[in-house]
């Protein structure tokens, strides 16, 4: 019953097989393997494909019944293309057949569709990395950000402590009797220990006024960091929610990770140069195998029937009708 089913998959002509050596009907049923491993592939590389959507990733019923849905149709495809296939009795035969070239690159592009899912679930660790570091990145990059905005949000604070400072060493300097040139202004260079000289009122009063200018900065700071660091916030929050693992993530993250390592390129043609092979293996086999005993027997009852002569059929059979309706 297995066997059976084999060679069902093949294509191949029970009947035929059965007037075959026992060799011929297991090369049949290895062409049976070959043509259900590439759907077996195809199931488990669209349902991985399918996973990667965030709207079913959670509902394995949905994502294993499309792959199951794509496995049969790659089973079709390829039991059609070896089905329809009929080997020549000379090897070089079949390069002059345009349905050969057909069915292969059919063949072809299928193992390509089958195999490119395979190549994100081999790099799966990989490209979820990269797709994490770039998500930590553009987070870094609204820290970045923030911080900018706040180096910028003090600076007239700064500014303005600097000046106080300078204003401060010109009290000393007044009050001590130095005389001293600073970018805020300078000291007279009198002695005024008690304080009572026009310039050291003059130096107090501005270190009052920026006392009161540092403070309302500081309030404004207060007030428009708050603002900041909520905007911050809410950009990572919202970038970190909003990283997408999907299909169309991990292939823009597999193409940036061929750009850096030139091994993944090389890793990810050689995996679909084997998926297209096992793909075109059920042909290559069929076509290029000895023309054995059962192509012999395809190729007589092909014979036999363009041997019948239809026309005497069709009138034995018309005249069958004809006594029936006269009855």
């Amino acid at each position: 019953m297995k066997n059976n089913f084999f060679i069902w998959c093949a294509g191949s002509d029970k009947n035929a097989l059965a007037k075959c050596d026992k060799s011929i009907r297991i090369k049949h049923i290895g062409v049976g393997t070959l043509v259900l491993i590439p759907a077996v592939l195809g199931f488990i590389s669209m349902s991985y494909a399918l996973s990667t959507i965030d709207k079913i990733s959670d509902s394995p019923l949905f994502y294993i019944t499309g792959g199951l849905i794509w496995g049969i149709i790659v089973f079709a495809f390829d039991r059609f293309i070896v089905s329809t296939h009929r080997k020549q009795q000379r090897n070089v035969d079949e390069f002059k057949n345009i349905t050969f070239y057909l069915r292969l690159c059919f063949a072809v592009i299928l193992g390509v569709v089958v195999s490119h899912p395979f190549v994100l679930l081999y790099f799966d660790g990989s490209i979820t990395e990269k797709i994490i570091s770039d998500r930590d990145n553009l987070v870094k990059v609204e820290e970045r950000n923030y911080q900018q905005s706040f180096d910028t949000l003090n600076m007239r604070l700064n500014d303005l402590v600097q000046t106080k400072r300078c204003n401060e060493q010109l009290l000393t300097a007044e009050q001590s009797g130095n005389k001293l040139i600073l970018p805020c202004g300078s000291s007279s260079g009198i002695p005024n220990i008690n304080g009572n000289f026009p310039r050291t009122k003059e130096i107090k009063k501005i270190i009052e006024n920026l006392d009161e200018e540092i403070a309302n900065e500081r309030n404004r700071i207060n007030s428009r960091n708050n603002e900041l660091a909520l905007l911050k916030n809410t950009s990572q929050q919202n970038i970190i929610k909003n990283t997408s693992f999907d299909y169309l993530k991990r292939e823009v993250a597999l193409q940036k990770l061929k750009q850096e390592n030139k091994i993944i390129g090389l890793t990810e043609l050689f995996l679909m140069l084997a998926f297209m092979l096992v793909d075109i293996l059920p042909l290559i086999f069929k076509t290029f195998s000895p023309f054995s005993m059962y192509d012999k027997v395809l190729v007589h009852d092909n014979n036999l029937l363009s041997e019948l002569d239809i026309t005497s059929r069709k009138e034995k059979l018309q005249n069958v009708y004809d006594d029936i309706n006269r009855i």
